[in-house]
């Protein structure tokens, strides 16, 4: 009903200013409201299951790919080195930076302010961690290394929510208490997204109670290595950035040559999580679940406006034949027939792609949680609609349109009037 009225207002406008086919294609769609707006509700339907079969598809394969590279904290992680960084230097890696790790729990030798159980260190050199770390700009406001520059002696940077959590905020302290060694940390910045560190969130409940159990700390690497000694052991690591397109097998293997089976050393890298990444049951079920979809989408819609056209063009036969009895010719006529199919088509499109980019949005963040990755919530997505596909898909939607209204439309136009009128 509400399309119905949409069109007939907007065609009477259309009259007003200039007339045309266009304008009577809308008129005869609000006379033919019923069919007219059962077909726009079934185009609407497809466009936004069609769209959505593209968004997410997409976003999904780019928010793993993105979600791996921010769990690894960068392209390449060398784990349990400390030794030079010359034999890391080959060709391919444009940026590196040593960084640490330590993992601390509540217990008779440690205590952690605040109730917390479970404290995470990572420590850095804030001169070069913004050269090897994996970072994009939607991460905060400003970038990685004006993060991490104010993280000098015993100054660190943590987590925005877990702060509030905890009551505290940027210019406060806590003391970390490991073994009789107590070391007060002065938060000097915080963010909500870091590489290979935030991975978690609190637990909000609905009366506004924040629940958390471990906190999670950027400080620089000369600090960590004090806690680490304190605590009887810490890891130590590198993390590599690699040109865009090289193949980081090939480097990989150039720098287990060079390392010459060093012991304890471990090596994990980006492209090797995403291809074990997209070879789970349940991430290619989904994608060619949404494929498939589409396929589906497209044939559905084209049946429709050849379903419109043939059975309204049945019921309207009076209406043509008085068309053509008042001098419209067939070239007009079918014209005709064909605008009315392509209003519905693209008022399904407009309102398809508004509708699927909502239920994208809200679909995404279902799966990405149903596949283990963090809900749609770290590091935080960004829907993709590829420019690509959608120009094929749209081209190929209005192709096949055109047709679907084309063959019934040259069929009726090319009638006598006299064979019309009569059969009415």
């Amino acid at each position: 009903r509400y399309f119905a009225d949409f069109i007939g207002k907007f065609s009477d406008v259309l009259w007003r200013v200039q007339g045309g086919l266009i304008s009577l294609a809308m008129r005869n769609m609000r006379k033919n409201r019923f069919s007219s707006s059962r077909l726009a509700a079934l185009l609407t339907l497809g466009m936004m299951l069609s769209f959505m079969s593209i968004i997410v598809p997409n976003t999904f394969q780019e928010y793993g790919i993105e979600s791996e590279a921010y769990r690894l904290g960068a392209d390449i992680h060398i784990q349990g080195y400390n030794g030079s960084l010359e034999v890391l230097d080959v060709k391919g890696v444009i940026g590196m930076s040593r960084v640490g790790r330590l993992d601390l729990f509540s217990d008779d030798q440690t205590s952690i302010p605040g109730g917390v159980r479970h404290l995470v260190l990572l420590g850095l050199d804030p001169t070069n961690f913004s050269n090897g770390a994996f970072w994009k700009n939607n991460y905060a406001d400003t970038s990685l290394s004006k993060l991490v520059d104010p993280l000098t002696e015993n100054k660190i940077a943590t987590s925005s929510l877990e702060l509030r959590a905890l009551g505290l905020s940027t210019g406060d302290s806590i003391i970390v208490r490991i073994n009789d060694n107590n070391t007060e940390l002065e938060i000097a910045s915080e963010f909500d997204y870091f590489p290979n560190l935030m991975l978690w969130t609190p637990f909000i409940y609905d009366d506004g109670y924040v629940y958390i159990d471990r906190l999670q700390i950027a400080m620089n690497l000369f600090l960590l290595r004090e806690m680490g000694k304190a605590a009887g052991g810490y890891t130590e690591g590198v993390y590599l950035k690699t040109a865009e397109g090289v193949n980081q097998t090939k480097i990989v293997q150039e720098i287990e040559n060079n390392l010459n089976g060093t012991v304890g050393v471990s090596i994990d890298y980006l492209d090797s999580r995403v291809d074990e990444f997209f070879e789970l049951d349940e991430v290619r079920l989904i994608i060619s679940s949404l494929q498939g979809i589409l396929i589906v989408t497209v044939i559905v819609s084209i049946i429709g406006v050849s379903y419109f056209s043939f059975i309204t063009l049945s019921e309207r036969k009076k209406e043509i034949g008085v068309f053509r009895a008042i001098g419209m010719v067939k070239s007009q006529l079918f014209l005709l027939l064909v605008l009315e199919g392509m209003v519905l088509l693209f008022s399904g499109i407009l309102f398809g792609s508004f509708m699927g980019w909502f239920v994208s949005d809200n679909f995404f963040f279902m799966i990405t949680g149903a596949v283990g990755l963090s809900g749609g919530s770290v590091p935080p997505y960004t829907l993709s609609l590829p420019l690509g596909i959608t120009s094929i898909f749209l081209a190929g939607m209005i192709g096949f349109t055109i047709i679907a209204a084309a063959i019934p439309a040259y069929i009726t136009a090319n009638k006598q009037t006299g064979s019309i009128l009569r059969a009415e």
